[in-house]
C-alpha cells in the first residue's frame, strides 16, 4: 500500500505548486463553466486508407508529430522506427510528397502537432507500378501528413532552446513554406538529452530506455519539391550525426545441442555515426503519352565504435547466478574498435509510353547501384584458460575493403482486353557484382607488441599510429583473402487483372531463376570457384473489395528472393577472436520469403467508431543461418553458414475504437498476437552432425485506453497486459512464460492566462523471466508546467522519470543464446524549454 501512495502523492505534490503559480494574481479570476465536447472519430476508413483524426487527441500546443503519434493506439514509435499494426511504416509524405526522401525519423521531429489536419496510412506503390500502372508487388506501408489549409501558402518555423539538470541539452531551428505545388522544409537539431520513458513503450523484453548510454545527436537539412502539370521535382540534403558513450553489464548464455555455456561481462562502449545524403527526383511529363523518371541518390557514412571491458569477461559451465560454487572456465580481456567510412550511389531512369489504346502502357527501368567502402578493426584479445593455465594473446589489424556493382533492367507490358481485363507482363534482370578483399595483420610476434592496446579513438589516422613498427610486414596468409561474388537474378511474370470500382484482382504466375558464381583466393593459393543455381517459381495474387468509402477488405501474397553476403559464401575463416571463428559457405543458396496479408477496414463517422484487422504470416525458404560447433576445450565457436528451412511467423492485430456521442467519452481497444518459428542449426559435439534448434514465441498483448475530453481538462486511465510463452524444441527444457501487467493514467489541464499543466504516471509488473532485474515493479512519472508568454512563445518546465527508476535493459531469448544487458542513462532530470514560433 505505501509503494502505491508514494508516486501518487509525489505527482500531487509535483503538480500543486504548478496550480498556485496560475492563480497568484490580484486580479479575479473568473472560472468558466466546464462544457462538455462530443469527441471527434479518432479513425476512419476512405477506401483503402486509415485515416487518423489529431483533433481526437489532446497534446500540447507545440507538439511535434512523434508526440501526436505516441497517443494512437496500434501505432508505436520507438526509437525512430514507426510501426503501425505490427507492420514497419517505410516512409513518410506530406501531402502525397516524400518528406526528406522519405525520412521517418526527420518528419517524427520537424513536423509541428498544431498543422496536422490529417495522419493517412495506406500502401504505396513502387515508383515503377505507379508509373507503369503494372503492380509488381514491391508496395510499402507510408504515413502520409496532411497539412491544415490555415498554413498552406505561409512561411512557418520554430526556435526551441532548453536545458536540464543533470547537465543536458536540446535545442532546434526549423521552418518552411508550403504552398498547393511548392515545398521547403529547413532544420536544425541539436540534443543530448532523450525522451523519458513511459509504460506503454516498456514490453517484456525492453525495460525503460532500453539500450540508452549517454547520447548526443545533430541534424541538419534542407528539403525542396516543386509539382506541376507537366513536372515534378524535388531534391534534398541531409546530414545526421551521434555520438555515445555507455556502460554495458551482461549476463549471456551460449546453448548448444548438449549443454550451455555462461559468461558474465562489463563493458565500456564509445562510438560515433555520421551521415550525408543528397538526393533528387525529375518526373517529366511533356505530353499525355510520355513519362520520364529520373532520380540520383548519394550515400555517406562514416563510424566508430569502442569498447573495452572494465574487468573482463568470465565464462562458465553453470550459472554463476544461481550456482555459487561455478568455476570460471576462463576469462577475457579485449579492447577493440572498429572504423568504418562507406559510400552509395544509385542512378535510376524509367521511361513509360501510353498508347492510344486506354490502358496499354510499356515500361522500361534501368538502375546502376555502386557502394563501397573501408572497414577497419584494431584488436588487443587476452584469454586465459583456468584448466590448463593457457593464455592467449592476439594483437591484430585487418582492413577489409569492398566495393559492389548493381545493375537492374525492367520491363513491363500493360495490355487491355474485354470489359476490365488487363494482360500484365513483367521481366526482371539483375546483375550483382561484389568484390571483398581481406588484410589481416596478426602482430603478436613483433617486438615491443606488448606495450601496444587499442586505444579509443576515432580517427584512422590516429589508431594506425599507434601500431608498432613492423606492423605491415606481419601478414597472416591463412587469415587473409579476396573474393568475389557474381549473381544473375532473372524474373519473368505473367499477371491477370481484373479492375473495376469495386472490386479489383489480380493472380498470376513468377519464375525467379537464379545463377551465382563465387571466386575466392588466399595468398599464395590459386584462385578456387564454385558456381550453383536455384531455381523458384510461385503464384501471385491480390485481392481487394470496397463494399463502401468506409470498408474493404484487401489480400495478397508475394514472394521475394535474398542474395547472401559475400563475406557468407566465401570459405574462409574469418574473425579477430580465436574463440569465435566464422567460415563461408560457397554452396549457399539464395533464400526465398513468401508473404500473405489479409487487412479489413471499417469506419462509422456518424457513430464514431472504427475497426481496423489485419493479419499477415511470412515463410522463408532457403533461409539463412549458421551451425555452430562448441569446443569444451577452449570455450570457443567455430560458426558455418548454411541454409535451413523452418523460419516463420504470424501475426494479427484488432483496434476497435468507439466514441460515445453526446459525451467527452471514447474508448480505444487494441489487440495483437504474435507467433514465431526460428530454426537454426546446433552442431552435436557426440555425434559431430547438425541437429535443429527450433525456438518458438507465442505472444499476445492488450492494451484498452478510456479518455475523457472536456475544453479545457482532458484524462486517460490506460490499462493492458502482456504474456508470452516461449520454448525450445531441442531443449524442452528451455522454456519460460513471462507476462506484464500495466496501468497508467495521463492528464492535461489548460489554466488561465494559457497556464498548462500535464503528467502521466504508469505501473508497470512483470513476472515469470527468472531475473530479479525482470522481474518487478517498475514506475513511471513525467510531468510538466507550461506558461504562454505571448503569441507564439512558450515557456516550459518538465520533470522526466521523477521517481529515478533510471531503468535501460534489454533482453532476447533466441535459439543460440540468452541475454540480459544492463545500460547505463539518464534518470530523474529537470528540462526548462523556451520555444518560439514565428511568425507570432
Amino acid at each position: 500500500m505505501r509503494k502505491t501512495l508514494i508516486p501518487v502523492l509525489l505527482a500531487i505534490g509535483f503538480l500543486l505548486p504548478a496550480t498556485s503559480l496560475a492563480q497568484e494574481n490580484t486580479e479575479p479570476i473568473v472560472l468558466e463553466a466546464s462544457v462538455i465536447v462530443a469527441q471527434p472519430p479518432l479513425v476512419k476508413t476512405v477506401g483503402d486508407t486509415v485515416v487518423f483524426n489529431p483533433g481526437a487527441l489532446n497534446v500540447e500546443e507545440d507538439a511535434t508529430l512523434e508526440d501526436l503519434l505516441r497517443k494512437i493506439p496500434g501505432l508505436e514509435v520507438e526509437g525512430g522506427i514507426v510501426t503501425l499494426y505490427g507492420r514497419k511504416v517505410e516512409k513518410l509524405l506530406v501531402g502525397g510528397r516524400l518528406y526528406f526522401g522519405g525520412d521517418v525519423l526527420t518528419g517524427l521531429k520537424n513536423i509541428q502537432g498544431d498543422e496536422v489536419d490529417e495522419i493517412r496510412s495506406y500502401e504505396r506503390p513502387s515508383d515503377f507500378a505507379r508509373l507503369s500502372g503494372v503492380d509488381d508487388g514491391e508496395a510499402e506501408p507510408v504515413l502520409d501528413i496532411r497539412i491544415k489549409k490555415k498554413f498552406i501558402g505561409t512561411w512557418k518555423g520554430r526556435l526551441q532552446g532548453g536545458g536540464s539538470y543533470p547537465l543536458r541539452y536540446t535545442a532546434s531551428v526549423n521552418g518552411g513554406f508550403l504552398t498547393d505545388s511548392t515545398q521547403l522544409s529547413a532544420l536544425t537539431n541539436l540534443r543530448n538529452r532523450p525522451a523519458p520513458p513511459t509504460i506503454p513503450t516498456t514490453s517484456l523484453t525492453k525495460f525503460g530506455n532500453g539500450a540508452e548510454g549517454l547520447q548526443d545527436h545533430r541534424e541538419a537539412g534542407v528539403d525542396y519539391s516543386i509539382n506541376g502539370k507537366k513536372r515534378e521535382i524535388s531534391a534534398n540534403v541531409k546530414y545526421t550525426g551521434s555520438t555515445y558513450d555507455r556502460l554495458r553489464d551482461g549476463w549471456s548464455r551460449s546453448i548448444y545441442a548438449k549443454g550451455s555455456s555462461y559468461s558474465l561481462s562489463d563493458i565500456n562502449q564509445r562510438g560515433h555515426n555520421d551521415k550525408f545524403q543528397a538526393q533528387g527526383e525529375w518526373e517529366l511529363k511533356p505530353d499525355k503519352s510520355n513519362t520520364f523518371y529520373i532520380k540520383p541518390v548519394f550515400i555517406w557514412t562514416g563510424s566508430g565504435s569502442w569498447s573495452a571491458p572494465l574487468t573482463g569477461s568470465l565464462t562458465f559451465n553453470s550459472d554463476p547466478r544461481t550456482d555459487r560454487e561455478a568455476i570460471p572456465v576462463n576469462t577475457v580481456t579485449q579492447r577493440t574498435a572498429t572504423l568504418q567510412d562507406k559510400f552509395d550511389g544509385q542512378f535510376t531512369f524509367q521511361y513509360t509510353h501510353r498508347f492510344p489504346k486506354k490502358g496499354r502502357t510499356g515500361s522500361i527501368r534501368v538502375s546502376e547501384m555502386v557502394s563501397g567502402g573501408w572497414t577497419h578493426t584494431f584488436n588487443d584479445y587476452n584469454a586465459l584458460a583456468y584448466k590448463t593455465e593457457k593464455t592467449t594473446v592476439r594483437k591484430q589489424y585487418v582492413r577489409s575493403p569492398w566495393v559492389r556493382n548493381d545493375l537492374y533492367a525492367q520491363g513491363s507490358w500493360n495490355e487491355p482486353f474485354g470489359k476490365g481485363f488487363f494482360l500484365q507482363l513483367i521481366f526482371q534482370t539483375r546483375i550483382v557484382w561484389h568484390g571483398i578483399d581481406r588484410d589481416f595483420h596478426t602482430m603478436s610476434e613483433l617486438g615491443g607488441i606488448d606495450a601496444w592496446t587499442v586505444a579509443p579513438l576515432m580517427r584512422l589516422s590516429e589508431q594506425l599510429a599507434t601500431l608498432p613498427d613492423g606492423w605491415a610486414s606481419a601478414l597472416d596468409p591463412e587469415l587473409s583473402s579476396e573474393g568475389t561474388y557474381t549473381g544473375v537474378l532473372l524474373t519473368a511474370s505473367a499477371n491477370l487483372r481484373y479492375s473495376r470500382k469495386k472490386f479489383n484482382t489480380t493472380f498470376g504466375v513468377a519464375l525467379k531463376p537464379v545463377w551465382s558464381i563465387v571466386r575466392y583466393s588466399t595468398i599464395g593459393l590459386q584462385d578456387q570457384v564454385t558456381r550453383s543455381f536455384n531455381f523458384y517459381a510461385a503464384p501471385n495474387f491480390s485481392l481487394r473489395y470496397n463494399k463502401s468509402k468506409t470498408e474493404y477488405v484487401s489480400a495478397f501474397y508475394r514472394t521475394s528472393v535474398s542474395t547472401p553476403s559475400p563475406t557468407s559464401l566465401i570459405p574462409i575463416r574469418s574473425g579477430t577472436n580465436p574463440l569465435y571463428v566464422r567460415i563461408g559457405n560457397p554452396d549457399l543458396k539464395h533464400s526465398f520469403t513468401h508473404r500473405f496479408n489479409l487487412t479489413y477496414n471499417y469506419s462509422n463517422p456518424q457513430k464514431g467508431s472504427s475497426i481496423v484487422l489485419e493479419a499477415e504470416g511470412r515463410y522463408v525458404q532457403n533461409a539463412f543461418a549458421t551451425s555452430t560447433e562448441y569446443i569444451p576445450e577452449t570455450g570457443g565457436r567455430q560458426i558455418r553458414s548454411c541454409n535451413i528451412d523452418g523460419n516463420g511467423s504470424a501475426r494479427a492485430s484488432l483496434t476497435v475504437n468507439h466514441t460515445f456521442r453526446g459525451t467527452p467519452l471514447s474508448l480505444v481497444n487494441h489487440f495483437n498476437g504474435a507467433f514465431v518459428n526460428d530454426a537454426a542449426y546446433m552442431y552435436n559435439t557426440s555425434t559431430r552432425e547438425d541437429e535443429v534448434s527450433v525456438m518458438q514465441r507465442f505472444s499476445i498483448r492488450e492494451r484498452l485506453e478510456l479518455t475523457a475530453r472536456w475544453r479545457k481538462f482532458s484524462l486517460t486511465v490506460q490499462g493492458g497486459g502482456e504474456f508470452a510463452h516461449e520454448r525450445s524444441l531441442l531443449r524442452p527444457e528451455l522454456k519460460q512464460s513471462p507476462y506484464a501487467l500495466y496501468t497508467g493514467a495521463e492528464f492535461s489541464w489548460s489554466l488561465p492566462r494559457r497556464w498548462r499543466i500535464a503528467s502521466d504516471f504508469g505501473f508497470y509488473a512483470t513476472r515469470g523471466h527468472g531475473f530479479e532485474e525482470l522481474d518487478r515493479n517498475l514506475y513511471m512519472l513525467n510531468a510538466s508546467i507550461s506558461k504562454g508568454l505571448g503569441k507564439g512563445m512558450t515557456l516550459r518546465l518538465t520533470g522526466g522519470d521523477l521517481l529515478n527508476q533510471n531503468t535501460h535493459i534489454t533482453y532476447r531469448f533466441g535459439t543460440s543464446n540468452q541475454q540480459l544487458f544492463i545500460y547505463n542513462g539518464l534518470g530523474r532530470s529537470i528540462l526548462l524549454q523556451f520555444i518560439c514560433r514565428f511568425p507570432n
